[in-house]
C-alpha cells in the first residue's frame, strides 16, 4: 500500500471520527440538573410566607369563593399563570425575578423561589405525573418534583435547532404524556417561532423542526392540543395556524383582519369548535375548524381590553378572562362566561360585593382543575371559585 493510500485512509477515518463525535454531541441526551449546579442561575433566593385564604361570596353564582394568595403592593409585579395538581398542591408564576410560588396545603403556606435578580418573569406552568414544569423569559425549563421541594433545570440553549440564548416561552401544556412548550427563539437579526415537544410526560424534550411558519417573525403565544397529531396555535402577529402531524408542518387558518393585531389565547372544545382572542378586544368563534370565523362582541368598550385567556368548561360554556393594565379604578368584574355557539350572550364568571377585596382586573390566566374548580389570576390576587350553578338562566 503506497503512502498516498495510507494518507487517504487516515483522512477518511479522521473525518468519520469527527462526524461520529458531532452526531453524538448533537443527539446526546440533555438532562435536568439541580438548580444549584446550573451555571446560568447564580443565586436562588428562597422565602416563606403564610396566607389566610379569604372567603367571600361570588355573586355570579351565590357560591363561596376564595382569594388564596394576594399581594398588597404589586408595583410592576403581576401573576401570569397558576397551575394545580389537586386542591392542595399548586404554583403561581409571574412577577419580576423569575418567581415561582408553591403551596402544598391549599394556599395557607407558600414557598417562593426567585431565580433572577432582574425583571424577567415566568409565563406558564403545567403539571405532569405530579411534577410541575415552568417556562418563561429564560432559555431553560424548570421542574419541581412531586413535593415541590426540589427543583431542577433543563438547558434549552444547547439543543440542536436552537439559535442561541434568546428564547422566551409563553405556554407549556400536556395532554397525557404528550406535551409542548411554545414561544419565540431569537438571535441578532433573526426571530422565529420555537416549539419543544415531549412524549414521556416531560422527562425529555426535543426541538421540533417545522415548515409553514417561515414568514412568521414573531412568537407563538398560545396553543391547543386537539389530539396526538392535531395542534392549533396563535401568534403575536395576529395569525393562527393548524398542524395535522404533530407540529411538523403548519397551514394558516386565521389571518389578521386589522393591522397591528395580536392573538394570545385559543381554546377548542373539539377539532371543529373553538375561540381565539387577543388585544384590542379581538374575539372570534368557529364551528368548522377555522374555515370561517365570526367576531364576537359581548362587552361595551371591548376594544379597551385584552382577551387574555379562554377556557372551555362544560356543557357548551366557555370562560374568558380579560386584562387592562394600570386601570384608573377597580374592575370588580373581569371574567365572563361565553356562549357555546359564538353568540353575544355572556354573564360574569366572578363578581363580588365585598369591598375588602380589590380586583385590579389585569387577569391573564384561567386554570380549570376539574369540572367543579377553577383558578383565576388577577394582577394581585389568585382566586379559587366553584363552577356549580354557573349556567345560563
Amino acid at each position: 500500500m503506497g503512502r498516498s493510500t495510507y494518507l487517504t485512509a487516515f483522512v477518511s477515518v479522521y473525518f468519520l471520527i469527527l462526524i461520529g463525535c458531532s452526531e453524538k454531541q448533537e443527539n446526546a441526551t440533555i438532562s435536568f440538573m439541580p438548580i444549584a449546579e446550573f451555571p446560568k442561575i447564580q443565586e436562588v433566593v428562597q422565602e416563606k410566607s403564610t396566607q389566610r385564604p379569604k372567603a367571600f361570596l361570588n355573586t355570579a353564582n351565590d357560591q363561596e369563593a376564595f382569594v388564596i394568595h394576594s399581594l398588597d403592593n404589586t408595583a410592576f409585579h403581576l401573576y401570569n399563570a397558576a397551575a394545580f395538581d389537586n386542591e392542595k398542591k399548586g404554583v403561581i408564576v409571574g412577577g419580576t425575578g423569575l418567581r415561582i410560588r408553591s403551596t402544598v396545603d391549599g394556599g395557607k403556606n407558600w414557598k417562593e423561589n426567585r431565580l433572577s435578580p432582574f425583571a424577567d418573569a415566568f409565563h406558564s406552568a403545567a403539571f405532569s405525573h405530579g411534577e410541575v414544569y415552568v417556562v418563561g423569559e429564560a432559555s431553560y425549563i424548570v421542574k419541581g418534583d412531586s413535593t415541590l421541594s426540589n427543583w431542577s433545570v433543563l438547558d434549552i440553549s444547547s439543543m440542536s435547532g436552537i439559535l442561541g440564548d434568546g428564547q422566551e416561552f409563553f405556554k407549556i401544556k400536556f395532554n397525557g404524556d404528550l406535551g409542548y412548550v411554545m414561544g419565540v427563539d431569537s438571535k441578532i437579526g433573526m426571530i422565529k417561532p420555537c416549539i419543544l415537544k415531549t412524549e414521556d410526560g416531560g422527562g425529555s424534550w426535543n426541538v421540533v423542526s417545522f415548515s409553514g411558519l417561515e414568514n412568521e417573525d414573531s412568537g407563538i403565544t398560545d396553543f391547543d392540543i386537539i389530539s396526538d397529531s392535531i395542534l392549533y396555535i396563535v401568534t403575536s402577529s395576529g395569525s393562527a395556524y393548524q398542524s395535522n402531524n404533530g407540529g411538523v408542518s403548519w397551514e394558516p387558518f386565521f389571518e389578521p383582519v386589522e393591522e397591528h393585531t395580536s392573538l394570545n389565547s385559543i381554546d377548542f372544545k373539539s377539532e371543529d369548535v373553538g375561540y381565539i382572542g387577543g388585544l384590542n378586544g379581538l374575539l372570534y368563534f368557529t364551528n368548522n375548524s377555522g374555515s370561517s370565523w365570526a367576531p364576537v362582541r359581548f362587552l361595551d368598550h371591548q376594544k379597551d381590553f385584552n382577551m387574555s385567556d379562554i377556557e372551555y368548561l362544560t356543557n357548551d360554556v366557555w370562560a374568558v378572562t380579560t386584562a387592562k393594565s394600570f386601570a384608573d379604578s377597580e374592575r370588580p368584574i373581569f371574567s365572563y362566561l361565553l356562549d357555546g355557539n359564538g353568540g353575544e350572550r355572556s354573564k360574569p364568571l366572578l363578581a363580588k360585593k365585598d369591598s375588602t377585596i380589590y380586583s385590579q382586573g389585569d387577569s391573564y390566566h384561567l386554570y380549570s382543575l376539574n369540572d367543579s374548580t377553577l383558578f383565576i389570576t388577577d394582577r394581585n390576587n389568585l382566586y379559587k371559585i366553584r363552577l356549580n350553578k354557573l349556567q345560563w338562566d
